[in-house]
């Protein structure tokens, strides 16, 4: 045991360029004793260390540009554990399932908007690298749940001892950690749950700059106008989701309004469903303006 342990050590000292690659190729031919030896690499590199030196070791900047994003999601940016067994629960799946689906489906199941938060957080966020980031690319392709865990229990730790840039600074380091497992997932049906407007702004705020999700399902929700606005500012910078239904919402001429204004500057929508939505003579006009100006 011994003997292996130490022929494990080192195997892993690598240069980062080899060592992430071989994270890239453990986790894409699902090799898990060698996806946890080459992740809990990483999570050497990062154990122990205060934010700035997590920055500097992976070449990751300290934009000013995050500090108001960091006001405005970072309190509810981590789901609570207990929020993701209910989800887990509720769905009957586990994260481990999670990662082998390209297609999912969760009609029916009573999910909220707590379990939103999950859906954002561990597919939808982590489906991405926003290119305004400023992190290293090396690192994209890290994620390893018992690596994810510990970032977890670190940020947990010491969240209330940092300055706000700092916690900028790892909630970036954390999502870039998450981008590789849940990359794969191009489907996603919420359709007939109870999703609300504050879960409905967390599923936006996920696939703002989703790079993997081609169609989302959020029919029979009642989610209102209040969340088509937050869904329209993110169709006027996703470009990636082809398929978007919105179907029995009771989103009205309001609602149609911020969708209208989406349409004029989203490049990759090809298929919306508005059915049953009490969209009148100016909702519709909306709509129209929106499809006049729009180029896919």
């Amino acid at each position: 045991e011994d003997e292996k342990n130490s022929w494990d050590k080192e195997f892993v000292k690598v240069d980062d360029t080899t060592l992430f690659n071989l994270i890239h190729a453990a986790n894409y031919l699902y090799i898990k004793s060698l996806l946890d030896l080459t992740c809990n690499k990483v999570a050497e590199e990062i154990k122990g260390k205060a934010p700035w030196q997590i920055r500097e070791r992976f070449n990751i900047q300290k934009p000013e540009e995050f500090e108001e994003w960091n006001r405005e999601n970072q309190v509810n940016a981590f789901p609570e554990q207990r929020d993701v067994s209910t989800f887990l629960r509720k769905v009957g799946c586990t994260l481990t399932a999670l990662r082998v689906k390209t297609s999912i489906s969760y009609t029916a199941k009573g999910i909220n908007e707590h379990d939103c938060k999950v859906i954002a957080h561990r597919i939808l966020s982590g489906s991405s690298q926003s290119p305004s980031m400023g992190a290293s690319a090396r690192l994209e392709g890290l994620l390893n749940e018992g690596l994810l865990n510990m970032v977890q229990e670190t940020l947990d730790g010491i969240v209330g001892l940092l300055d706000e840039a700092d916690r900028v600074a790892l909630a970036l380091v954390h999502k870039v950690l998450r981008a590789a497992v849940f990359d794969k997932h191009t489907s996603l049906n919420l359709e007939h749950n109870k999703i609300g407007v504050e879960g409905a702004k967390h599923l936006s705020e996920g696939f703002k700059c989703n790079t993997a999700l081609t169609s989302l399902n959020l029919g029979y929700n009642n989610i209102g106008t209040k969340s088509a606005q937050h869904i329209g500012e993110a169709l006027e910078v996703n470009t990636v989701v082809t398929t978007l239904s919105l179907h029995n919402n009771k989103i009205g001429d309001n609602g149609a309004l911020h969708i209208g204004k989406a349409l004029q500057k989203n490049k990759g929508l090809t298929n919306l469903n508005l059915e049953s939505n009490g969209i009148g003579d100016t909702g519709a006009q909306h709509i129209g303006e929106g499809l006049k100006k729009n180029e896919a």
